[in-house]
């Protein structure tokens, strides 16, 4: 027993040891950090984690060690450096942003995303403030007392509300005289389009973005932030691409008008598609901790992703199917390609059923 005590002392020793290793490293990033802000450097460096996760697969390998623990290991390490580094970034920008503060009207401002976007803002230096029809009870960031106010005040104003609301608003902010640039943030822009062309017509500033990411987010490294250019570029589609540049953020420029095309992929498919299979789940009549027990990687991996979609926002993915007008052509290439599984698997067609899948494993080859 006490050869067993001495060998748990022994783990607990280096448990500590590890703690304050990466305690010192993280205090190392922190300078590197402060180092990029000084120059102006991007806080990720793609080049410089890949040199890094080489390196640790074969410094694994010569320890003895699974290189895939010692990875995950070391990615996890990259992510709160790269988190500790973001913050950095965001509090110097703050200290030394006073001359460029803007007044950041947020329409919109009580709902998750319309929070986010306050707590980004006022981290780049920013007055924010808020106006929502419901207003939260415990928020730091102040309500203008009426929309007009608002307008007044602002120097910058963020949409951060649903797509057809956005879209009344729009055409609403076309009878006005604003000066200040808008953003809106809606995950589709075919709902949005006659607000969109009317902005155009009557020359209000409109920028046209889509975080694609939700408001639990708290790091941007990775994330992708789509910026669309429009028949009319915006005056200040530079000014906000700068400032999610200053992010560790990916900036995504892509057309208007291919927009919503793309988004029935990446998000109406992957959406429908891991809700159907919830729903095959559920319909069994199968416990789920039943088949959890029993299952192999490929369901974990899946059912893994299945959780992420189902407990979202369920009017905003009903609104994200209902209101993309690329949904019906979706429906049909789903029924399409069942209709082909099925008749490979109950015709016994063993070579539709393999050319199938080869000219998936071909198409996911292309990178």
């Amino acid at each position: 027993m006490d050869d067993l005590n001495q060998l748990r002392q022994s783990i607990r020793d280096i448990d500590a040891q590890i703690l304050e290793l990466t305690s010192e490293r993280m205090n190392l990033c922190r300078q590197v950090g402060e180092y990029k802000r000084a120059n102006n450097l991007p806080v990720k460096d793609y080049k410089v984690e890949k040199v890094i996760l080489d390196r640790t697969r074969q410094q694994a390998r010569d320890a003895g060690i699974e290189p895939d623990l010692a990875v995950s290991i070391m990615k996890n390490l990259i992510k709160y450096s790269v988190l500790e580094q973001d913050e950095i970034k965001s509090m110097m920008l703050a200290q030394g942003s006073s001359k460029a503060v803007k007044q950041v009207l947020l329409i919109g401002g009580s709902g998750n995303m319309g929070q986010w976007m306050a707590h980004f803002f006022e981290a780049l230096g920013h007055d924010v403030q808020l106006f929502d029809r419901s207003r939260l009870s415990k928020t730091r960031y102040n309500y203008v007392e009426s929309l007009d106010d608002g307008l007044a005040w602002a120097e910058m104003i963020i949409l951060a509300t649903p797509m057809e609301s956005t879209n009344e608003i729009l055409l609403d902010l076309c009878k006005r005289s604003i000066k200040a640039p808008i953003i809106e943030l809606t995950s589709l822009k075919s709902p949005i389009m006659s607000g969109l062309n009317l902005a155009n017509q009557t020359g209000l500033d409109v920028v046209s973005i889509h975080p694609m990411f939700g408001p639990d987010v708290k790091i941007l490294s990775g994330r992708n932030i789509i910026i669309c250019d429009g028949p009319k570029r915006s005056e200040s589609v530079d000014v906000v691409e700068a400032m999610f540049r200053q992010t560790s953020a990916n900036i995504i420029k892509m057309p208007l008008e291919k927009h919503d095309t793309f988004m029935s992929y990446v998000l109406g498919s992957a959406h429908m598609l891991n809700l159907l299979y919830a729903n095959v789940l559920e319909s069994s009549g199968i416990p789920f901790q039943d088949l959890e027990d029993v299952a192999g990687t490929t369901f974990a991996h899946q059912v893994g992703v299945t959780k992420n979609v189902v407990f979202e926002n369920q009017d905003l993915y009903f609104d994200i199917q209902r209101l993309n007008l690329e949904t019906d052509q979706l429906f049909e290439s789903f029924k399409s390609q069942i209709h082909l599984m099925e008749n490979s698997i109950r015709q016994n067609r063993r070579s539709d059923f393999k050319e199938a899948m080869k000219k998936s494993a071909d198409y996911f080859r292309q990178n």
